[in-house]
């Protein structure tokens, strides 16, 4: 999994097609400010199944997630069935 740079990012959503930015950080700081486009999905006991729900099978994830949450989202994607994920 990568860590990408704010530059990084910007090149991978620019280059990347099928790509979804997913939102997991707590949904108060969600609403202070977000990725233009990108979708909130909360870490809670739904997450798997909100996410087999919205978001369409094949497409690549860019993870935006809380400092330390980065492994449990990625496990928990490849859980629901999204192995392709750009980083975070």
């Amino acid at each position: 999994m990568n860590a990408l740079t704010a530059k990084d990012a910007s090149k991978t959503i620019s280059e990347t097609e099928d790509l979804i930015i997913l939102d997991t950080r707590d949904y108060l700081i969600f609403a202070d400010g977000f990725i233009t486009g990108s979708i909130f999905i909360g870490l809670n006991e739904r997450f798997e199944d909100l996410v087999i729900s919205l978001i369409p099978p094949g497409l690549t994830i860019l993870m935006v997630t809380a400092p330390g949450k980065e492994d449990e989202t990625a496990k928990r994607l490849k859980k629901a069935g999204f192995d392709k994920i750009a980083g975070y």
